[in-house]
C-alpha cells in the first residue's frame, strides 16, 4: 500500500475511479470540510502525475470517465467539471460559489452526455 502524506481525508466517503493507466481519488487540501482536490496517480506504480485543485467543496466525490482519458465530477453545489487526461480543465458548468459546503449532489453520465 502507498501512503500519500500531503494529502488528508475528510470524513466524507470520496470515490476512487481507474481508467486510462491512472487512479484518481479526491482528497482535501483548503476546504475545512469534504474533498476539494483530484488527485491522478499512475495504476502501475502509484506515482502522482497531476492534481487538480477546485475552488469548490465536492463531498462524496464521485469521478466518471468516458472512457477517453477526460474526468468529469460535480461539486456539492452543482458545479460540473471536465479535466483532461493531463488535469486540465477543460469545461466547467455552474456558478462559482467557493469553498463552501451545499446538498450532496451528482450528475449522471448516458450516451447522449450529462443530466
Amino acid at each position: 500500500s502507498r501512503r500519500y502524506p500531503e494529502y488528508s481525508l475528510s470524513g466524507e466517503g470520496p470515490s476512487t475511479l481507474s481508467d486510462d493507466g491512472k487512479v484518481f481519488f479526491g482528497v482535501r487540501t483548503l476546504a475545512p470540510v469534504g474533498t476539494d482536490t483530484v488527485v491522478a496517480v499512475s495504476a502501475s506504480n502509484g506515482d502522482p502525475m497531476w492534481e487538480y485543485q477546485a475552488d469548490e467543496v465536492m463531498w462524496n466525490f464521485v469521478p466518471s470517465s468516458v472512457g477517453d482519458g477526460t474526468l468529469i465530477f460535480a461539486s456539492s453545489c452543482g458545479s460540473v467539471f471536465r479535466l483532461s487526461a493531463t488535469g486540465e480543465l477543460m469545461w466547467r458548468a455552474g456558478e462559482r460559489v467557493g469553498l463552501v459546503f451545499c446538498a450532496p449532489t451528482g450528475g449522471t453520465l448516458g450516451p447522449n452526455g450529462i443530466f
